[in-house]
């Protein structure tokens, strides 16, 4: 290893185990964020988000473009926390007829909203995070290598021409002797 292109190739390698030896520590280490900020916030939706029966205003039918296990959303009305009677859309499923009664989340005031996150979707969207990131990691890691491996092969080309260069008419002279 004499020239200075090879050391740095040395280097590039180097650089790319120590980079997918730490690609797991990093995924873990996003993932456990994850899970914490997720966590953090599923205990907050929780303590602020009610629970309340919504009655259905309407039959539900299965309509053009859904499939059987989709959601169809029909009017309803339910009453808020504060006990104020409230009108909205709620999603339901096919064959639920008008008058029966289905669990919804709402805030304070009666506005819908997603249930908070449970446990296990916790768990799911933080190993994600997870797993995403140590890809991610990877993957720029390879690609940043590609690319200095690509600009040291052109460095290497460029000093071989010019080598060449110098050298080629010396040799064609004996060659044509």
């Amino acid at each position: 290893m004499r020239r200075t292109t090879d050391r740095l190739h040395v280097g590039l390698r180097l650089w790319l185990t120590a980079v997918l030896v730490m690609s797991p520590a990093i995924g873990l280490s996003a993932g456990t964020a994850a899970r914490e900020v997720l966590s953090q916030q599923a205990a907050a939706d929780t303590a602020r988000l009610h629970q309340v029966e919504a009655v259905l205003a309407v039959d539900v039918h299965r309509t053009a473009g859904t499939t059987s296990g989709e959601p169809v959303w029909v009017a309803a009305s339910w009453t808020s926390p504060a006990g104020l009677p409230v009108q909205g859309r709620v999603p339901a499923s096919a064959g639920d007829d008008a008058g029966d009664r289905i669990m919804i989340w709402t805030t304070a005031t009666g506005e819908r909203r997603h249930a908070p996150l449970s446990p296990s979707d916790v768990a799911l969207q933080s190993a994600a995070i997870g797993t995403v990131t140590a890809l991610g990691v990877v993957v720029t890691a390879v690609l940043a290598h590609l690319g200095g491996v690509a600009l040291l092969d052109r460095s290497r080309a460029r000093r071989w021409a010019a080598g060449w260069a110098a050298v080629e008419p010396s040799w064609r002279k004996q060659l044509l002797r």
